[in-house]
């Protein structure tokens, strides 16, 4: 039974559509491009991505994006994720504008006019042509990255009053701004046609920790990549966006994780699952795993002899084992039935010395990202 999981955010106002639905794990993320005019010093793009003309959704990615092939595989992921809405990430979308538009455009003829889109970008890349011609395509949100330290493209906010996408301000919560966010907040307000801001929590990643260090900037305890006093600031912006009665919604690093991600994946599993899978409670795959080892490899085992004989010798049903490229899967209670077997009838079996059998937990995503493994 899916239980997707609840939470009690910390907000002011109305939360915006593309916040709903990823609470719900309803949104799948558009990755359109890693290209980007401005490089922030807490950027989490990773390095296969930073600065790169890549399309990815979700872990997916797109090797054609442009052609027509591309946007069947986006097509796919969205309905294999039930998902309600994109929102477009990178780098940059309005930078590949005509992409970005092409794709907002080919998802509401696809899933209809409900359909969801909200996009991200920085304030350096807004242009009025821009602005229009994602309107024109259908965009029904977009969320404007200003840069807090840096007041020169403020003013181009004021480019989208006109129009009538809903608009919000997206920013991290960074330590020892408290002056400058409440000045922006009051910025934002004076302005009368910005509907919310969002205001994320900073965190370490992979590829921005050490110029978060080298500001001063540490994880606020051991179980976290979410920075010190940066969630205190974030509390401190919704606070004061009651006093002005500005809409301000806190995401938490925690949210990201132990919500968006999980509600998402819980969809994705249910869809794609297999007889032999099992499902925990956060929506990874619990499965059997066959693999030959370095020995048995060396030695020149065939992985589809393995199968054929345990299929065989077993009588294990079709649905409950699977060959793949490198590897065999198969339901985790009938491998550890076997597995002890195995062990006992070595003289029967000449390569049960020569695998290795596990019991695993693997992302329910197109990368089958492996979690845990439990060697038997």
């Amino acid at each position: 039974m899916l239980k997707i999981k609840s939470c009690k955010k910390i907000h002011y106002g109305e939360l915006a559509e593309g916040c709903k639905e990823c609470i719900l794990g309803r949104k799948s993320v558009l990755f359109i491009t890693g290209k980007c005019h401005y490089q922030c010093f807490y950027c989490p793009i990773s390095d296969d991505k930073r600065m790169v003309d890549i399309v990815k959704i979700n872990e997916k990615i797109i090797h054609d994006p442009d052609e027509n092939t591309g946007f069947e595989e986006i097509v796919r992921e969205i309905k294999l994720c039930n998902s309600w809405g994109v929102g477009i990430t990178g780098g940059d979308p309005l930078l590949v504008v005509e992409r970005t538009s092409r794709y907002i455009r080919s998802l509401k003829k696809e899933f209809g006019k409900k359909f969801h889109t909200h996009l991200y970008t920085s304030l350096q890349c807004v242009t009025s042509e821009r602005l229009n011609e994602v309107v024109r395509a259908g965009l029904d949100e977009i969320r404007f990255h200003v840069p807090i330290e840096d007041k020169t493209f403020w003013s181009r906010l004021e480019l989208a009053k006109d129009n009538i996408l809903k608009r919000g301000v997206e920013i991290p919560a960074i330590p020892g701004t408290k002056s400058l966010l409440k000045e922006l907040l009051d910025y934002i307000k004076s302005l009368g046609f910005i509907s919310f801001v969002n205001i994320n929590e900073l965190e370490f990643s992979d590829v921005s920790d050490n110029q978060l260090t080298d500001k001063g900037f540490y994880v606020k305890d051991q179980l976290s990549y979410a920075i010190e006093n940066s969630e205190d600031l974030a509390r401190w912006a919704v606070d004061y966006g009651r006093s002005i009665d500005l809409p301000v919604h806190f995401c938490s690093a925690s949210f990201k994780d132990d919500i968006q991600l999980r509600n998402r994946l819980l969809l994705r599993a249910e869809n794609i699952r297999k007889p032999y899978d099992d499902l925990d409670d956060d929506g990874l795959l619990v499965r059997g795993e066959i693999r030959l080892n370095s020995v048995g490899l060396a030695e020149e085992f065939s992985l589809k002899e393995v199968f054929d004989t345990l299929k065989e010798y077993y009588e294990i049903p079709d649905e409950m084992i699977f060959l793949d490229d490198d590897r065999i899967l198969i339901a985790g209670f009938i491998l550890e039935e076997i597995f002890r077997d195995l062990q006992d009838h070595k003289e029967d079996f000449l390569f049960s010395d020569y695998i290795e059998a596990s019991i695993i937990k693997e992302y329910p995503t197109d990368d089958h990202l492996l979690i845990e493994k439990h060697p038997l």
